[in-house]
Formats: structure tokens, sequence, C-alpha cells
């Protein structure tokens, strides 16, 4: 056989041409997505009109972007795939300088000419690293809805190491993946990227040497990640969150599931994600119209159907297979609302201190409520209070908006309306909030505290518990006891926590 090779010898195969570098791919197909229609494939949803995407921008910057993030006015900031600058364009009036690069030209031709008049705004091309910026010089770096369409796991970890490097000591990455890795699908392409496991992810983050400080929608198209680096100086800070456990066993208990004490255990301790323990959600409702699913998927997750806007956009992307059912579940999961919900900004002061403490940052606790007003979600607002235990009118009621002679007595959880009543249960008066008159002659001191009058003031305060005169709550109240938390005394009345449902037999403002 060798000598029969010798004499003909085969000629050898011209080798198959290699393919293109994931930033040669990424920059020549977003190039093309950028000249064809840039505002459909940024935020397909919004595309419709230049007034609709700019608003659409401003929103999820608010809302879910800068969720719990607290953003000083000389801040540095910068996103990774900044598209045509819908994000940036409001976060510059917010900080001192803003940066945005991205790996095609054509969308950083088109956001240099969107944002000619932000002063503060910066644009450039990258090759995939940030090598135009000094170590240690920004105090934030974001990425959102970029990650899912890088088809390499390598890029993005060079991203996230570039981050690390020139953050600020106590700087804030934040950024989302594709954790959807149990899905079946071809390979990734620059459009539809790699799926990470949530292991994946948190290897990354370790190994850029940052540590990683907040998780939300684990094994969903929009795993985000929020990663510091250490020590301190940076103008950015993240307000602090904490499980609502017994709020999370009520919702899988509504929805069916017999061992929902255990899967809320396991998403509470990080051994599974919520993701995971809501299951196949979609498929519950596979026979119903998508408008029906729609309006069934909000209630279920959200105790509210959704707003007309949400319907119209929601039911247009799935009549028009632009959106899967389940990538309609992952975006409810994943979105800032549901984490507010099963998850709010917990200033870690307990109820009996809030008089005097502020709240864990050493600062008057109405300048964190204002914070939240202005963006950081949490649960002063009338989103996060118990739904089904309200009547239609009070969640309607606008919410309170505390100013600057506002001292918080309860949680953050707790709240009020203007009219005095509970945010939760609907009764009045509420101590939940206690205003403070300042003298004139001696500031920064409370000369009385006044309360709402009402008689169910008189039944009620003899069932006060201590310390804290004005910490009381009427009986009846739907919401958690606080002070039967950390003092143990017991108010009467039921202890039913927030939750998804009342219990059976009752109704607001029964007692």
């Amino acid at each position: 056989m060798h000598f029969w090779n010798r004499l003909f010898p085969r000629k050898a195969r011209p080798a198959a041409p290699a393919p293109p570098p994931v930033a040669d791919r990424m920059r020549n197909d977003w190039d093309a997505r950028a000249r064809e229609d840039a505002r459909f494939f940024i935020a397909t949803g919004a595309a419709a009109s230049e007034e609709t995407f700019r608003a659409s921008g401003a929103a999820e910057l608010e809302g879910a972007v800068l969720d719990g993030i607290v953003l000083d006015p000389a801040a540095r900031v910068l996103e990774i795939g900044c598209g045509v600058g819908r994000l940036l364009r409001p976060l510059a009036q917010r900080v001192a300088a803003a940066h945005g690069v991205d790996i095609s030209p054509a969308m950083v031709e088109q956001a240099r000419a969107a944002c000619a008049d932000c002063p503060n705004l910066r644009f450039s091309v990258t090759d995939g690293t940030l090598r135009g910026f000094a170590a240690s010089s920004l105090d934030l770096v974001f990425s959102w809805i970029v990650f899912q369409h890088i088809p390499e796991k390598g890029p993005i970890e060079t991203y996230v190491k570039e981050a690390a490097r020139v953050l600020r000591p106590g700087g804030l990455v934040r950024f989302q993946v594709d954790g959807r890795w149990r899905l079946e699908r071809e390979g990734p392409e620059t459009y539809d990227g790699v799926k990470l496991r949530p292991e994946e992810v948190r290897e990354i983050v370790r190994r850029a040497g940052l540590k990683m400080v907040e998780e939300w929608g684990e094994e969903t198209h929009y795993h985000s990640v929020t990663a510091a680096r250490a020590g301190s100086g940076a103008a950015v800070r993240l307000l602090p969150r904490a499980w609502d456990a017994t709020l999370l066993e009520r919702l899988l208990s509504d929805l069916g599931f017999p061992d929902a004490p255990l899967r809320a255990g396991k998403v509470v301790s990080g051994a599974a994600s919520l993701r995971s323990a809501l299951e196949d959600l979609e498929s519950r409702w596979e026979g119903v119209a998508n408008e029906e699913f729609v309006r069934r998927l909000h209630l279920a997750l959200l105790g509210s159907e959704p707003e007309e806007w949400q319907l119209r956009q929601d039911v247009r992307l799935l009549d028009a297979h632009l959106e899967t059912r389940g990538a309609l579940v992952d975006t409810l999961v994943a979105g800032a609302t549901f984490r507010n919900l099963l998850r709010p900004i917990d200033s870690g002061v307990p109820w009996y201190r809030r008089e005097t403490a502020g709240d864990a940052t050493d600062r008057p606790l109405h300048d964190l409520v204002d914070e939240l007003e202005r963006g950081g979600g949490g649960r002063t607002r009338r989103s996060t209070a118990s739904w089904r235990t309200r009547s239609r009118a009070s969640w309607d009621a606008p919410p309170i908006r505390p100013d600057a002679s506002t001292t918080w007595v309860g949680s953050a959880r707790a709240g009020t309306r203007e009219d005095g009543s509970c945010a939760s249960c609907s009764r009045r008066p509420t101590p939940c909030l206690s205003r403070r008159r300042r003298s004139p002659g001696r500031s920064g001191r409370s000369e009385a505290t006044r309360r709402v009058p009402s008689p169910a003031a008189s039944r009620s305060r003899e069932s006060a518990p201590s310390p804290g005169a004005s910490s009381w709550r009427p009986r009846g109240c739907q919401r958690r006891s606080w002070s039967s938390r950390a003092t143990g005394a017991s108010s009467g009345g039921s202890r039913t926590p927030t939750g998804w449902r009342s219990s059976p037999g009752s109704s607001p403002g029964e007692s």
C-alpha cells in the first residue's frame, strides 16, 4: 500500500477556510442590522417611532438598569454595547461623564448623531476590549441585553475582566447573559448567542477578581449579575436586598406546587433558581389565545392585569412570532417589578430603631425613600403592596411621596396612602408614618409627633407593642407584624403575612 502511495501520491485537499474571528463577525452582522433598522434590533417592542424608542430607554434605565443602584452626580459610567445611545442619553443627565462603546461602527455613528446635544456623552468603537480607558477611572460599567448576542463565552469573560480593570475601588459592574442553558437550539450566532449556566457566570466573575453582590433571573434569557471591585471610594453604591420567603412560598403555593415550602427554601438559599422552581409555567395555558395567556401570566406572577399598552405590545410580539411564550415568562420573572416584590430593598435597620438610626448607610431614611421613588424600586411603591387583600379603589390611590420632614417608623415594607390608610389593608389610621415638626430655633430636633386622629386609634392603643408607641398597627391588619417579630408582642387580630391571597373568610377591613 505504501508502494502505490509513493507511485501515485494523493493530492492534498485544500483546507477549509477558518471562520472569521468573533469580533469581525459581530461587527459585520451588527453593521448590517444598524443600516437595516437599528431601533428594531435594539428594542423590538418600542421601535414604532423615535419618541417611543427614546421613552423606552428612559423607562428601562430607571426601572431596570439602575434598579437599586445609587449614583453620585460626579460618577463616571460606561456602557458596553451602547447601540445608538438609547440608555446613555437619559443617563447623561444624571452623571458627570458617560461613555459608550460598541462593536459596530454604524451603531456608533448613529449614536453620535442622536446624542449630539449631550456634551458629557462620548461614543467609540471597541475591538472587544476597553483599552481606551485607563485603569481605575470609572465608577459604574454596565451592559444591558448585549452579552446575549455574543456567540462565544471568551469575549464575555474578556469584557468582565476589562470592566474590573477600569473600575475604581468600590465600583460596580452590572451585565446580563443568556442563562437558558437547557434550551436545545442550533449553534449560537450573533443574535441568539451563547447560553451559560449560573456556575459558569459566577466563575467568570471570580476570575475577574470581582465579588458577586447580586444575581437575579438565573436560567432565564436575562440573567442579571451585579459585581463589585474590592475597596471603597467610588461614586456609586448598591442598596441591599432581602428575600421575602413567606411571599415566595405563597406564590408557589398559589401556583399549585404541593412542596412550596421546600421550593422556596431552595430558592432563598441559592440551591435552585426561581425560574427552575416555577418549572414550565407557560405550558399551563397552552390552549388559550395569546391575549388570555398574557393576562393569566401577569395575574399569576404580579397579581394584577397588564396595562393596556403592555398587553398590546406582548400580544403583538407573540402573534408575530417575534417572541415565544417562554421568553415572555423570562421577561416577567427577570424583571425589576417581580424582583422588588420577592426580594425588596432592605434598609437593614430594625423597626424600633427607625426613628433615630436612619438607614444602613447612616443616612436619613427619608433620603433612602426619595431615592427609591426616583428609581431604586423597593416596597415603598404601591406595586409592592399586598394586592389581593386590597380593594380596587385602594389600588388606584396615589402612592405617598415622603418629604424632608418624614420619618419612617415601620419597615420599608410598610407604607401609607395620602388619606392616612394602611397601604396593605386599607384600614385607618396607619402609624407607619410619623411627621415631626421642626422647631425653628432647634434645627434637627423633634418638637412633637402628630398622629392621624381616628376612633380606631383609641381602640388599638391598648394592644400597642413596646418599645415605640408609634409603631402599633390597627387590629386586623393583613401586613406582617414587625413588632411581634422583634419583641414577641402581639397586638391581636390577623397575623397573615403579605401574600397573593388572604385567608379564607377574611377581607380587607375586617377586625
